[in-house]
Formats: C-alpha cells, sequence, structure tokens
C-alpha cells in the first residue's frame, strides 16, 4: 500500500529586471531541480516508514488517475510525488496516526524544500493526497501556493539579492534534512530553544494566508529575535549589530531594520490604516501604498530569518553565542547529527 502526495511544480519566472539576477535565481532553481531528479536518502517519517521523493515529467503523469491534477499539469513541466510504502498488515488506529505523520512530514519535507533551494521551488496547487485508495486535498495549513503569499521566499531572496544582503544560499537537501532533524521535538510540538523558535517562526511565514494580513511581519520578527537578542534593552542595536557580524557587513540600505521597526511598531498600535478583513477590491493609492509597505519593510526581516537558519545549516550550527564585546561565537551541532524521527 502507498500514502503519496503530488505537486505541480511551475517553472521559475523572471522577476527581476536585472539579468544577472535572473540567472542566479534560475540556477537555484535548476540547483534544486537537479536534487530531485537524483533523491538522495529517504527522508524518515517514523522508525518504521520513510518519505521518498520522485520528480516526473508532466507528460509522464497518468491524470486520469489523478484528475485534479488536469487543470494545471499542462502547463508546468513538473510533478513531485512524495510518497511512503505502507504496510497492508497495520491495524486501524494505527493507520489512522500514520495518516496524520505523512501529512505532517510532506510540510517538513516542503520546509526542506525551501531552505535549500532559497525559495526556488514553486507548488502550483495545494497538493493531491492518495491515502487507501481515495484522493483527498490537502488542507489550507499545507497550501504551498506561493502566489497566495504576501511574502513568498522567492520574492523576498529576489530582493536581498537586489539589495545585494544578506546573501541566500543554495543547499543540499540531505544536509538540510538531517540538520532540522536536530530540531525534531521542536518541529513537531513546541520550541524549547532559540534556534527552535527561529525555524518555528519561519514555518509561519511561509505558509501564512491572506494579501493585507500583518502576520509575516511579526512572524519575521520573532524569528530574528530570537536569533539576534538576549534581551529587551536595545532590540534594533542588538539586531543590526550581531546579524551584520554573522552575514556580513551591509553596505547600504543601512536604516531597513529601523524603518521595519518603526513599521511595525506602529501597526501594532494602531497608527497605520488597513483594509477589512472583506474588503470589496485591491484598487486605489491608501491600499496600493499599504501593500507596498507591508512588501518593502517586511522583506529585509524575513530575508535575515532565512538566511541565517540557511547559513546555520550550512555550517552545521547549533546557535550563535555573543560575547559583551559582541564578538560572534560558534555552538557546533555535536556529531552524528542523524536523528531519526521516532
Amino acid at each position: 500500500m502507498e500514502y503519496s502526495c503530488y505537486f505541480i511544480i511551475d517553472d521559475r519566472e523572471s522577476d527581476s529586471r536585472d539579468a544577472k539576477i535572473n540567472d542566479k535565481l534560475d540556477s537555484f532553481f535548476h540547483h534544486i531541480i537537479g536534487q530531485l531528479n537524483h533523491p538522495g536518502l529517504p527522508f524518515s517519517i517514523n522508525s518504521e516508514h520513510t518519505l521518498q521523493l520522485r520528480l516526473m515529467k508532466s507528460g509522464d503523469v497518468n491524470v486520469d488517475e489523478l484528475p485534479e491534477l488536469s487543470n494545471h499539469v499542462r502547463y508546468c513541466p513538473y510533478v513531485l510525488k512524495i510518497f511512503s510504502e505502507i504496510s497492508n498488515v497495520i491495524e486501524e488506529q494505527e493507520k489512522i496516526k500514520l495518516r496524520t505523520l505523512f501529512r505532517k512530514r510532506v510540510n517538513d519535507l516542503w520546509i526542506a524544500l525551501i531552505l535549500c533551494s532559497a525559495g526556488a521551488i514553486q507548488a502550483r496547487n495545494k497538493g493531491v493526497i492518495r491515502m487507501d485508495n481515495e484522493i483527498q486535498r490537502i488542507g489550507d495549513s499545507f497550501v504551498l501556493e506561493t502566489n497566495r503569499y504576501v511574502h513568498s521566499i522567492s520574492s523576498v531572496v529576489m530582493e536581498a539579492l537586489e539589495r545585494e544582503w544578506p546573501k541566500p544560499l543554495t543547499l543540499d537537501l540531505d544536509v538540510t534534512w538531517n540538520w532540522l532533524l536536530n530540531f525534531k521535538d521542536e518541529i513537531d510540538f513546541i520550541s524549547k530553544t532559540k534556534i527552535g523558535r527561529a525555524i518555528n517562526a519561519l514555518t509561519h511565514v511561509i505558509q501564512y494566508s491572506g494579501d493585507i494580513s500583518p502576520e509575516g511581519i511579526f512572524w519575521a520578527a520573532i524569528g530574528i529575535e530570537s536569533l539576534y537578542t538576549e534581551s529587551s534593552n536595545n532590540v534594533l542595536d542588538q539586531i543590526d549589530t550581531k546579524s551584520q557580524l554573522f552575514l556580513g557587513e551591509r553596505k547600504s540600505y543601512l536604516r531597513v531594520f529601523k524603518e521595519f521597526y518603526d513599521y511595525r511598531s506602529r501597526l501594532l498600535h494602531g497608527d497605520i490604516n488597513f483594509p477589512s478583513n472583506h474588503y470589496l477590491m485591491e484598487e486605489g493609492d491608501d491600499f496600493d501604498l499599504f501593500i507596498k509597505n507591508q512588501l518593502q519593510k517586511s522583506s529585509v526581516a524575513i530575508s535575515v530569518l532565512f538566511c541565517t537558519l540557511q547559513k546555520m545549516i550550512d555550517k552545521d550550527l547549533g546557535g550563535l553565542i555573543f560575547d559583551k564585546k559582541i564578538e560572534l561565537k560558534y555552538k557546533k551541532i555535536p556529531h552524528p547529527i542523524w536523528l531519526n524521527y521516532n
């Protein structure tokens, strides 16, 4: 028996007016496609079951068996199948638990895919999931349609490349997954450490919905403050100084953090006008200015959170330590880092 989930993978669109940046974004996309063509380790669901990946060309997909894909598959080059072989000899209660766990691990794997690809991989559909020969749609908490996000990671990465800070990376999927496994309990339940809070904040940034929601602004602030602050004193200075120690000097956009925190504070304290939750239409100068400010002010905070986690994965770090002189020290993750999901 097989549990499987299918996502339609879009080609990367040329977003930037800078040809060099588009080339860089294209390289991010081809990096992850190359890994999906030759997947490495199976990705553990629990001690007995694993997730496997198969990247298929759209023309090889039998849309008669998966009619929910038929409206999209003809316009996109790839379909990503995430699946697990499940024993036929399994009690119903265990099967219910395994269904929930399968959905959760698919979601975890998407977080790893987004991290290692610098946001280059985008799913057009919500995902079609097949369990026990029944097709189900994954619910809203698993939606990965980046066109529904104000803060799609791909857009944030593009803006970081245009600013030339911070520097997005491409990572190995196996390495990314193994690093995340070190924080398994925190990703599955509730955070206990600074990094756990940052990872969980990123999951909210990636998956919040609604074109006008300020959630991304607040989650991004939670994530970077968990990594770069030790107290509530001079939060802005701590983040500004420490993030440059870890991510490199910021030679332009020198006031970006002040502008972000000023905007967040004004929004939180009711000093900025915003639309109704059931607004009539997205038009007008005031509406356009609101959306533009949300995008611009929060983009830096999201990119700092995202690129900090990327660099920690790349260096296999379990923490950032800043001494009283604001000098950076690394906390390495003990080896071996492979921890199986139980």
